[in-house]
């Protein structure tokens, strides 16, 4: 009697290792996944049954859920930030001059730049 509870706890503690192994690489399939649909990044292309998994996984796992809500947060309050604090028109005006000098000629060394 004895060896076959000793088995089953190892067949429940093998099974439990194994679904938390499955559950962490669906975890994190998921964080890349929604990190690209959060941020709306063109270059993530997202088909739609991506988007179902996603769904289902946030409905059922709350690490996941948690993450996504910060993630919801994070770029609410970026977004807020961004509207009080514009950025120095002048440091914008002279970032796009140097992006537009550096499609334009090869770039210089310090010591070229500063003569």
């Amino acid at each position: 009697m004895r060896r076959r509870t000793d088995r089953a706890r190892g067949l429940v503690v093998a099974m439990m290792a194994r679904v938390a192994s499955l559950r962490w690489w669906a975890c994190r399939r998921t964080a890349r996944l929604l990190q690209a649909v959060l941020d709306d990044d063109p270059a993530a292309v997202v088909s739609l049954a991506e988007l179902d998994r996603l769904t289902a996984h946030l409905s059922g796992c709350r690490d996941c859920h948690r993450l996504a809500e910060d993630h919801r947060r994070l770029a609410a309050s970026l977004q807020r930030l961004a509207r009080r604090h514009a950025p120095d028109p002048a440091a914008v005006q002279r970032l796009r001059a140097l992006a537009s000098r550096l499609s334009v000629e090869p770039p210089k060394t310090i010591s070229e730049e500063y003569r």
